[in-house]
């Protein structure tokens, strides 16, 4: 987190002074760019170190129905910017067995937003990009799963440390490494849980489990 803060700084303030001294309307536009990458790095560590202190300090238990596919439309919204920029694009959805879920709102949008947000994230730039999101009745509750057809993760060795907050796996990508540790945080907090299956190069998937989610307590308030 320290290094997510300090390096885009850094860079800034090199890019500031290097600025006061170009003349040529070409490098000039050059530093531009360089500004507005590293403003959205900070941007985007801020709003995760937000997100993580909303939820572990601040969560509120106070719970509502939920469709799926609308929070899924949402979500996409939300990341409008950075799917605009993807030419090979398909999502798929199928929350017909479960299309609904009982859950706090707030916590479920971030559930949403950060798993997309890492299928695009960590895509393989030359392929088409598929995400498919669907959902199940278990008798444990709702399940939720997102996979993507991204570069993988190699869980033999990095599996331990999936879930552990501002652990990056690479340093290739944006973000700040709380997205994961974010979502199993708010999840155990109402005693759901959150597993990732991967093959390298192939696919992840990511299964969300929201417990106590059956049918009848759904039906039950919304007749309420």
């Amino acid at each position: 987190l320290r290094h997510d803060i300090k390096s885009p700084l850094a860079q800034l303030t090199g890019l500031l002074e290097y600025a006061e001294t170009v003349q040529k309307e070409s490098k000039k536009k050059q530093i531009k760019s360089h500004i507005n990458s590293c403003l959205t790095k900070l941007h985007n560590t801020a709003k995760s170190l937000s997100d993580f202190v909303d939820v572990v300090f601040l969560a509120t238990e106070k719970q509502e129905i939920i469709n799926l596919e609308q929070l899924t439309q949402d979500t996409l919204e939300l990341l409008e910017d950075d799917l605009k920029n993807i030419q090979n694009l398909k999502i798929q959805t199928d929350f017909s067995a479960a299309p609904t879920i009982l859950y706090n709102r707030k916590m479920a949008k971030s559930i949403f937003y950060n798993l997309i947000e890492n299928a695009i994230k960590f895509r393989k730039e030359e392929d088409l990009l598929t995400i498919k999101l669907s959902s199940n009745l278990t008798s444990a509750g709702t399940q939720f799963q997102i996979t993507d057809n991204g570069i993988g993760i190699d869980l033999k060795r990095y599996g331990a440390k999936l879930f552990h907050p501002f652990v990056r796996l690479t340093t290739d990508r944006p973000g700040a490494g709380t997205g994961l540790s974010l979502i199993k945080n708010m999840l155990e907090k109402t005693g759901g849980e959150i597993t990732a299956s991967s093959e390298l190069g192939v696919k992840t998937t990511f299964t969300v489990l929201f417990k106590n989610q059956e049918s009848k307590n759904i039906d039950q308030k919304e007749q309420v």
